[in-house]
């Protein structure tokens, strides 16, 4: 738990940095599009299973490496059919990572 409190701290930081704001419908659209139409979730347990089996790797800290090339990949395929910018590549990508391992949950605002 303390990790996603490090990595939501370090994802608000730059996004104040840069004066930018988060819209958590693109990090859903990011997680749920994915890669090829596969959830990052998904995506991640099918490449983990491969590598675990090939190459008979356990080790937790390749999933988490997994999981934040999937969660790249799929940020920057969002991000360059919706508009280029750098630094909501790296604020999305890191976001997604979190919520794909469930470090933390993004809060959505409430419909009125």
């Amino acid at each position: 738990m303390r990790k996603g409190i490090v990595i939501l701290f370090m994802a608000m930081a730059a996004l104040l940095f840069m004066g930018a704001a988060v819209n958590t419908a693109i990090v859903d659209d990011i997680l749920t599009i994915g890669v090829g139409g596969i959830s990052v979730a998904a995506l991640t347990q099918i490449i983990k299973k491969f590598v675990e089996k090939t190459f008979r790797f356990e080790e937790a800290w390749l999933g988490l490496v997994i999981s934040l090339m999937v969660s790249i990949t799929a940020s920057a395929i969002y991000l360059i059919g919706a508009g280029w910018s750098t630094w909501l590549f790296v604020v999305y990508s890191i976001l997604v990572w979190g919520v794909a391992n469930g470090f933390f949950k993004i809060a959505r605002p409430e419909k009125e």
